[in-house]
């Protein structure tokens, strides 16, 4: 028992005691007058201090239970029979509060440990990189080197600028709240412009980008930044899977408007999805049997598209089977203005 937790229980009863001691003495007093006898008003003023000091004992009890709980930061909120209404819905209160900031506590643990385990993989990859492009570099000065170790060069380039930008999004995705603008967009445009972008890219691998729409302006509702973040990573996926299967391919991208809302499908004939691994295609880090045929896997591309997805409220579906390919659908809300 501290000095403090006894300071705290009369302070916070003081009122009631004075206005008990008060009432009391108005009473007896007015008794006394009333009948207008002379009477010893000692017994009266005992059985009124002792009645007091046997609910300031009760309550005091119940008090001192509740701030050794209190006290203990909480750890240990078990409901007894002798709490008060007004304690009971404290306990309650600080459970219901305490249960979400461990929850938000777990959760931003398991966010930070995500980026450190992603981060470290981007410096690895690289690092990796990097090295290959010395080795080519000392070649050069030798003058023993091939024309294709030159686009071995732009590519592992365009690896690391992946790489950088992938890292730039996720510590942006952080605070995503303050980094996005919704606005209308027209889906036709843009996907001519991410084509455009990424045509080396395509010429390279000999992948070829067929698009497909009803018409030439179809308007949706998103973020610009983060939905040509989405729309990059699934074709760099796209390619980078059907360049695996050694074949000339295609791309197949359609844009189509429906009743409410506007489908992106973007299909490919690469190696495609294991059916036991398609589960679990949104899983950060999750790269799969896939992930063993191409060292550059990270697992966080789609698991970024999910949560972009997800915070601009649109949909995200794959469909994909081994040897076959991959379709993902994307749907935005449409825009009728």
């Amino acid at each position: 028992m501290n000095s403090k937790m006894i300071k705290i229980f009369f302070i916070d009863r003081i009122k009631l005691i004075i206005f008990y001691v008060l009432n009391t003495s108005l009473l007896i007093n007015y008794f006394n007058l009333y009948q207008q006898k002379s009477r010893s008003i000692v017994y009266p003023i005992i059985v009124a201090a002792f009645l007091l000091i046997i609910y300031l004992v009760l309550d005091w009890l119940k008090f001192y239970q509740f701030m050794k709980i209190i006290m203990k930061d909480g750890k240990d909120f078990s409901v007894k029979d002798n709490y008060g209404k007004e304690q009971l819905e404290i306990i309650k209160y600080i459970k219901t509060n305490q249960s979400r900031h461990i929850r938000k506590i777990r959760t931003i643990i398991s966010e930070y440990k995500q980026n450190i385990r992603f981060f470290s993989l981007c410096i690895h990859n690289m690092k990796a990189s990097i090295t290959v492009i010395k080795l080519i570099i000392e070649r050069i000065n030798k003058k023993t080197y091939d024309e294709n170790e030159i686009n071995l060069i732009n590519h592992e380039i365009n690896k690391i600028h992946y790489l950088s930008e992938m890292g730039l999004n996720m510590l942006r995705f952080g605070d995503f709240s303050k980094d996005v603008c919704p606005t209308k967009l027209n889906i036709v445009e843009e996907m001519k412009s991410i084509i455009t972008e990424n045509k080396n890219y395509f010429i390279i691998n000999n992948i070829y980008p067929k698009l497909s729409y009803e018409k030439e302006y179809i308007s949706i509702i998103t973020d610009k930044k983060w939905n040509k973040v989405i729309l990059q990573q699934i074709m760099s996926n796209a390619i980078k899977y059907s360049v695996l299967k050694h074949v000339d391919n295609n791309i197949n991208i359609s844009i189509s408007e429906k009743k409410s809302y506007v489908e992106v499908k973007i299909s490919d004939s690469g190696i495609g999805i294991p059916d036991y691994d398609l589960k679990r295609a949104f899983q950060p880090f999750f790269t799969g049997e896939n992930g063993r045929l191409s060292p550059n896997s990270s697992g966080i591309g789609l698991y970024l598209c999910k949560k972009i997805c997800d915070k601009l409220k649109h949909k995200i579906k794959i469909e994909s089977k081994k040897d076959i390919g991959t379709t993902v659908y994307i749907y935005y809300y449409s825009d009728y203005d």
